[in-house]
């Protein structure tokens, strides 16, 4: 990690990883993140990149595809949602906005998330009337 990289990491307070037990039934047993009645799955947090580093907050890379670098796949559970989610991303440390929406498949929401700039950003996720919000710190792939 540059030292650039280390810096944003400690300067954006991001959402903790959880790796234990999945809450909800039939969810792979992968790294999770929680807030109130959304669950994002990080797929991408098994493959190699800068995650491996910092094991414990989450680290998103720009991008968001394999074209991007990393394919930065996020499988949401709202409890309670309805067959549509939108990903609301809020640069916390500067300016940008952007807004990304998913189909229900059953009942998860597969997602590849793109961040279009390093930095410290809050992904709000909606469905429904339900809402969670994670505080993510994105770098460049």
């Amino acid at each position: 990690m540059t030292a650039l990289a280390a810096l944003a990491a400690s300067a954006c307070l991001s959402a903790p990883v959880s790796y234990g037990t999945p809450p909800n039934i039939g969810a792979p047993t992968i790294p999770w993140i929680h807030a109130g009645p959304v669950i994002g799955y990080l797929f991408y947090y098994g493959a190699e990149g800068p995650w491996k580093r910092q094991t414990g907050r989450v680290i998103i890379t720009t991008g968001g595809g394999p074209q991007g670098g990393y394919a930065t796949k996020i499988l949401w559970h709202v409890r309670g949602g309805s067959k549509r989610i939108t990903v609301v991303g809020t640069r916390l440390d500067g300016a940008g906005r952007f807004t990304q929406r998913f189909s229900a498949s059953g009942a998860f929401y597969p997602s590849i998330v793109v961040v279009p700039s390093s930095g410290c950003w809050r992904l709000t996720v909606t469905s429904a009337r339900h809402v969670g919000r994670f505080a993510v710190v994105a770098l460049d792939a």
